[in-house]
């Protein structure tokens, strides 16, 4: 019996946050889309940074390679939180639409993937004006509390005024770096 009582007991440990092993199997259906879609939208976003960003003697940095790999992030529970709105008061927002307040959706998710990244270095200053060096990302893996807001909630299409997504507290993250 306590053999058949120990998933129970894991579960109810985690207090008011659900665990939602059905959330992380969507997402490994979906990585291979979800993948393309944020490689996409993060190589726009990273290569201004990394020119913008490149330290004294560094002529050039700039994004050669950036995939995540085949592995999707796992969402190990989660823990839901409606704020409420100013409906019950009858106020409207100045679209006219009465506000529901917002829904916080927290998520601890974990991620070790398989990824593909890879930077090019240039300048006098890389390995004696050797250049350009390629420096890859490789054993990446991400771990912390994601926070999804969706604000304000609204009484009709599309439901929902803004999404932010967020960390609210710097994840853990671990990786080597390789320079070839």
């Amino acid at each position: 019996l306590p053999r058949h009582l120990a998933p129970l007991n894991s579960f109810l440990d985690f207090g008011e946050a659900e665990r939602v092993e059905w959330l992380s199997a969507l997402l490994a259906a979906l990585w291979g889309t979800l993948d393309w879609t944020v490689d996409t939208l993060t190589g726009a976003l990273l290569e201004p940074m990394l020119d913008e960003l490149r330290p004294t003697g560094i002529s050039k940095m700039g994004l050669d390679t950036f995939t995540l790999g085949a592995v999707a992030p796992e969402v190990v529970s989660m823990q839901t939180v409606v704020v409420g709105g100013s409906a019950e008061r009858g106020d409207r927002r100045q679209t006219g639409v009465a506000s529901h307040g917002e829904l916080i959706v927290m998520a601890k998710v974990r991620w070790r993937g398989e990824p593909n990244i890879a930077f090019s270095v240039r300048g006098p200053l890389v390995y004696g004006n050797v250049a350009p060096l390629s420096v890859h990302v490789t054993n990446l893996s991400v771990e912390g509390t994601l926070c999804v807001r969706l604000a304000p909630l609204m009484s009709c299409l599309p439901l929902v005024g803004g999404l932010s997504i967020s960390f609210p507290e710097m994840p853990a993250i671990d990786y080597d770096l390789a320079a070839v």
